[in-house]
């Protein structure tokens, strides 16, 4: 069986892409049963 979700970030931050960094780090130990990835749109 297969799931998918999809998880959008909005950082309304100056620091964006260390929060961004922070929330992918989370997933860190579920790497080995998730696919993870990670696309910057502009």
């Amino acid at each position: 069986m297969f799931s998918g979700a999809e998880v959008s970030l909005y950082p309304m931050s100056g620091n964006v892409v260390g929060i961004i960094r922070d929330a992918v780090k989370t997933l860190d130990p579920y790497r080995g049963r998730l696919g993870i990835e990670t696309e910057i749109k502009r």
